[in-house]
């Protein structure tokens, strides 16, 4: 019965690297485009790409 259930554990877990990945796609989206590096700048620009009507 219990066989291939998940424990809280590891759902508190993913949930956790899930709230990780959007802080930090947050962070930079909130941060001037100027101050950010060459990297961050792509992934703001792809972050704004990915963007629509819906998911604003």
């Amino acid at each position: 019965y219990m066989k291939g259930r998940v424990t809280y554990d590891q759902l508190n877990a993913a949930v956790q690297s899930i709230n990780t990945a959007v802080m930090s796609k947050y962070k930079i989206l909130h941060q001037p485009v100027k101050t950010l590096n060459n990297v961050s700048r792509a992934l703001h620009q792809r972050f704004k790409d990915q963007e629509t009507k819906d998911t604003k």
